[in-house]
């Protein structure tokens, strides 16, 4: 079996644990008496600027358009639900855009 190259971006929560992805990009955490080095420091801030690009659409959705739980019976249901939300989550990025350009 061959194993593909991927990464995972996580957040401090996940410090203590491994994942089965080949690139690991989990953030430092300081401990009592182990505060951060300066390169543990710069290394979650790199981590962070990709991690907030990823985040922030699922955090619009889920605070603007009341998304958190998704409260339908079936898979196709849930699908059509969230795939609205990302329109309306496009939709509402577009207008950000335009009302900044004016």
């Amino acid at each position: 079996m061959r194993r593909c190259r991927e990464t995972v971006y996580r957040h401090k929560g996940y410090f203590g644990v491994k994942p089965r992805a080949s690139m690991d990009k989990t953030m430092h955490r300081a401990v009592r008496n182990h505060p951060l080095s300066l390169k543990e420091k710069r290394r979650n801030k790199a981590i962070n600027r990709t991690r907030s690009l990823v985040e922030r659409p699922f955090a619009v959705i889920k605070t603007v358009f009341h998304r958190g739980y998704v409260r339908v019976t079936t898979c196709t249901r849930a699908h059509v639900k969230c795939l609205f939300s990302c329109f309306s989550s496009n939709l509402k990025q577009l207008q950000t855009i335009e009302r900044q350009t004016v």
